[in-house]
């Protein structure tokens, strides 16, 4: 059952499917023809799912699940899993690969390095230990708020600066 997204407790189980390309012209889409009905008829065992989602920074699908009602588990998963292959395939946009990195610059653009690019993208200046960075394994709303920009130094790019370091 699809409710508001501020009608989710601070608890509710998140998914964040993060995209190489902005998603702003096809998010309205993306919402009306195909994330709002499934999340009207989301269920687990039969059961409806207090579940909504929403979008950040048009790169960001949030899909989530106040647990306090139903636990999602197995074949509901695999459902949400299911539509977001859907949108991949109709949109053709990669939402599942954790590995790219997405940069917030100077709270006015977002970059999007891809795995290789990182150690590049460093010897160029636009990544530092101090570039906030999205963290897309976050696993509660409450966490949105404060977690989801760290500074790459404090992530798993930790490592890049390290050898950075001593070259």
């Amino acid at each position: 059952m699809w409710i508001s997204w501020d009608q989710l407790r601070p608890t509710s189980r998140i998914w964040i499917y993060p995209s190489t390309t902005n998603l702003e012209s096809v998010r309205e889409e993306m919402s009306n023809r195909y994330i709002r009905p499934f999340c009207e008829s989301w269920k687990v065992h039969g059961q409806p799912l207090n579940s909504s989602f929403r979008w950040i920074d048009g790169y960001f699908l949030v899909l989530g699940v106040d647990e306090t009602h139903q636990p999602a588990s197995g074949c509901s998963i695999d459902s949400s899993v299911a539509l977001i292959r859907t949108l991949q395939e109709e949109y053709k946009v990669d939402l599942m690969n954790r590995l790219y990195v997405h940069v917030w610059h100077n709270s006015q653009k977002l970059e999007v390095l891809a795995p290789a690019n990182v150690p590049h993208a460093i010897s160029e200046n636009r990544l530092s230990s101090d570039s906030l960075v999205y963290q897309t394994a976050l696993t509660q709303k409450s966490q949105l708020e404060h977690e989801l920009l760290q500074p790459a130094g404090s992530t798993w790019l930790q490592r890049h600066f390290k050898n950075a370091i001593t070259l």
